[in-house]
Formats: structure tokens, C-alpha cells, sequence
């Protein structure tokens, strides 16, 4: 045990000096945080390891090293200065700290999940840090593979850090084929396929992709040609790219030439490659593309509540996945439409599916607007009618309920408070002439 513990030591000694000579730390600090990194080093060679002495090494050298940075950013400031070991080895002790302690601890998930974060200030350990986390990830999946949330961080990574959807699409089916049952996982997986598709029609719309953007665009340059202003000709619609049409007579002529300037065993692209990159160029149109209209990530959906068919917040945190998209996005729509027609198969009987599906006209609305209280109106409605439908003490309860919270929201305005105050007085009415009225 002294062997290895003075082995790490000694091997410490050229960063060491590297920090002195810098005058980054005096040689009684030097001392300090050699004798320090001793008692850390001891306590991890004890005959039976704890998992607190590696965290509390890892938060020494954080600080340690958030320190040496602190200082080099002072005496330093406007002067030259050449990266050196010390500016790396800090870096380097962290993570193998952390791994030895995997190697220890290998399953526990905590510990896995408390990989060394640096301070959201510390630039460098955070550049390094992210690319140090796809290798603790898959390290932790094959120690853990049917831990949902090591998938979801690993997906996550690649589709926010690395911006690789397809590496994040195939994570998270390789996840679910572990961990079908995971309400974690398949929310993870069908937010990421719901954003995917609105990112992909948002970059149409700015390159004017589309039949709807091309004929705004075909109207922006007739408008140019017939104002006869020069500069308007080349100008931009708004924030819209407008991309050349290729027509079939154009297509023709480009082969001919590439036919007639290269010979055939050089030529780049076959004829099937071309006549397919026209084919995406001038796309389908919007409305026939399922892609576009959210049909992957409703088959998501449908896969999602075919592996957990009787869980009513399940859905619900499915149906959030599309609010943020709602009611700009045709996609969203569709797939919020796909969802509350399931809930209205497979939870007929609820109450609460059934004040679920009535409060879908709220969703996007800002409290206290026109459109809000319009919503409220539709939503009241639908209450009522599933009141005569299922005349039960539960729906009158989700019923009250509703009117209570859009009452706090509307609190503000006198005259939509007095209006909602009289809506839950009808509700509560109601109530108790038909006998269903709850104790709450």
C-alpha cells in the first residue's frame, strides 16, 4: 500500500515544480498540498473503501485546480503565457480519481451520476468534462445497462452537445430494447423526435422550402419586379433564403455536359443519384410528407403507451412533450389530436382523462387574455357535458378543480374574477342538487 501511495506521489513532482517555478504557489503551499494529497492517497488504500473519501479527493483537486487558474488569470493578465504540464496534470488527476473509484464502485449509480462537474466558470474543465462524459457514460452503460437514466444522459449528449440525432435516436432505441417499461426513457425519446421534426421545419421555412414558402416567395419577387426597385430585385424575404428551382429541361442539359466532360468510369454520380437529389430538392409538399407531420414521433407515442397502457400521468407527460410547439406547429397538432384520441379509447371511464382532454384548449393560452378566457369558456363547456355523461362524484370533483385554478389564475382582472367565482358556484351547485358532492 506505501509502495503504490508514494509511487503517485513522486510522479507528482515535475507538476509540482512546474507550479513553483511559475509562482503560481509558494513552497509552503507546495508542502501543504503535497502532505494533503498523502492523508487523501492513504485513505483510499484502506482494507475496506469508502466512496466519500474518492468524492472528497475529486472536490480537493476541483478546488486545487480552480484555484491554480484563478491565480494564472491574475499574474498573468496581459502578458504571454505557454501552456505547460501543470496546466493539464490537475485535469488528469480528476479523472483518474474518478475512475478508480468506478472501478470500486462500479454499481453504484449515485456514483455514476455524480461524475465531477466543474463550476460552470471553469471554462477548461468544462471543455474537458465534455469530452471526458461520452466516455463515462458508455462505461457506466456497460456496467448498468438497464439503468434508464445513464441512456437518457447518453442520448442527451450527443443530441445537445454533439448535435448528432441519429447517434441519440439509436441510444435511445438501444435503451429501450433494455428498458422498455421506462417512462423516463420513452418521454426522453419522444421529446427529442417531437423538437427534431420542428427544427427540421423551421430550417424549410428559412430556406424556403416548401409550397407554402415557395409561393411567398414567387409573391415577394413579382411584388420587386413590379415596384421596379433595383434593390429590392435581391433582396431577401424577410428572413427566408430563396433557393433556384431546377427544372427538368435544366436536369437534362447538366447530364449532357458532365456526359461530354467526363469520361464514364469517373463520372461522381450515377443517373439514379441525380434524378434522387432533385427529388429532394423539390420536396414533397408539406401536407403529404408524414416526416413533417409528425408521424415519427407519433409512432413513438403509440409504441410508448402500447408498453404502458394504463398509466393516465404518462400520457399526460407525452402530451407536454408537444406544448411548447402548440398552435404554430401542424405537427403538434396532430400529434396532441392522436393523443386525446387515445385517451378517449383507452380511459372512457376515467374523470380524470376526461378533464385531461377538456383542458387541451388551454394549453399555449396566457392567463387573463381574450383567447384564455375563451378557452376557459370551451373547457367549462366540455366539463359540463362530461358532468351529464358520467354523473359521478369524481367528475364533478376534476370539474371544481379545474374552476379552482383557472380562478387563481384569472384572480387579477375584477370582472373575470366575478365571472369564474360564478362558474364554481354553478359547479359546486350542481354538485350538491345531484348528491355527487364530495367531502373536499
Amino acid at each position: 500500500m506505501a509502495e503504490q501511495v508514494q509511487f503517485r506521489l513522486e510522479a507528482q513532482v515535475p507538476e509540482l515544480e512546474d507550479l513553483e517555478r511559475k509562482g503560481l504557489f509558494s513552497p509552503r503551499e507546495i508542502r501543504a498540498i503535497v502532505k494533503r494529497r498523502t492523508r487523501l492517497e492513504y485513505a483510499l488504500e484502506r482494507r475496506i473503501s469508502r466512496k466519500e473519501d474518492y468524492l472528497r479527493y475529486i472536490e480537493y483537486e476541483v478546488n486545487l485546480e480552480a484555484l491554480r487558474r484563478a491565480r494564472k488569470d491574475k499574474l498573468f493578465v496581459g502578458k504571454t503565457y505557454k501552456l505547460s504540464l501543470s496546466d493539464y496534470s490537475g485535469l488528469r488527476r480528476i479523472q483518474n480519481v474518478f475512475d478508480r473509484a468506478t472501478r470500486t464502485f462500479a454499481g453504484d449509480t449515485a456514483l455514476w451520476l455524480q461524475a465531477p462537474k466543474p463550476p460552470a466558470c471553469f471554462a477548461l474543465l468544462v471543455y474537458c468534462y465534455c469530452l471526458l462524459a461520452p466516455r463515462i457514460t458508455s462505461r457506466a452503460i456497460q456496467k448498468l445497462p438497464t439503468n434508464p437514466t445513464l441512456w437518457v444522459l447518453a442520448a442527451n449528449h450527443e443530441l445537445h452537445v454533439n448535435n448528432n440525432t441519429t447517434a441519440a435516436r439509436g441510444l435511445f432505441q438501444r435503451g429501450l430494447r433494455l428498458c422498455d417499461d421506462s417512462q423516463e426513457l420513452w418521454a426522453a425519446y419522444h421529446l427529442m423526435e417531437v423538437e427534431y421534426t420542428e427544427k427540421i421545419r423551421e430550417r424549410r421555412k428559412v430556406l424556403g422550402i416548401g409550397a407554402e414558402q415557395r409561393k411567398q416567395n414567387n409573391e415577394s419577387v413579382k411584388e420587386a419586379e413590379n415596384a421596379g426597385d433595383p434593390e429590392e430585385d435581391n433582396a431577401f424575404d424577410g428572413d427566408v433564403i430563396k433557393l433556384p428551382e431546377l427544372l427538368q429541361g435544366e436536369v437534362a442539359a447538366f447530364r449532357e455536359d458532365d456526359d461530354a466532360e467526363q469520361p464514364a468510369k469517373k463520372r461522381r454520380r450515377t443517373e439514379r443519384e441525380l434524378v434522387t437529389g432533385v427529388a429532394e430538392a423539390l420536396s414533397n409538399e408539406d401536407d403529404s410528407n408524414l416526416f413533417l407531420n409528425g408521424a415519427v414521433a407519433v409512432v413513438v407515442y403509440n409504441a410508448a403507451i402500447g408498453k404502458i397502457p394504463s398509466d393516465l400521468e404518462f400520457r399526460k407527460r407525452l402530451l407536454k412533450n408537444y406544448a411548447p410547439f402548440v398552435p404554430e406547429s401542424p405537427a403538434a397538432e396532430a400529434g396532441r389530436k392522436e393523443g386525446y384520441e387515445s385517451l378517449r379509447r383507452d380511459f372512457a371511464d376515467s374523470a380524470d382523462a376526461r378533464g385531461l382532454i377538456a383542458c387541451r384548449h388551454l394549453v399555449a393560452k396566457k392567463p387573463g387574455t381574450l383567447e384564455w378566457l375563451a378557452a376557459v369558456r370551451e373547457t367549462s363547456a366540455e366539463f359540463a357535458q362530461a358532468v351529464n355523461d358520467f354523473d359521478t362524484s369524481e367528475m364533478h370533483d376534476v370539474r371544481c378543480a379545474f374552476l379552482r385554478d383557472v380562478l387563481e389564475e384569472g384572480r387579477k382582472e375584477p370582472e373575470t374574477r366575478k365571472y369564474l367565482s360564478k362558474m364554481l358556484s354553478n359547479a359546486y351547485a350542481e354538485a350538491l342538487k345531484s348528491g355527487k358532492a364530495s367531502s373536499d
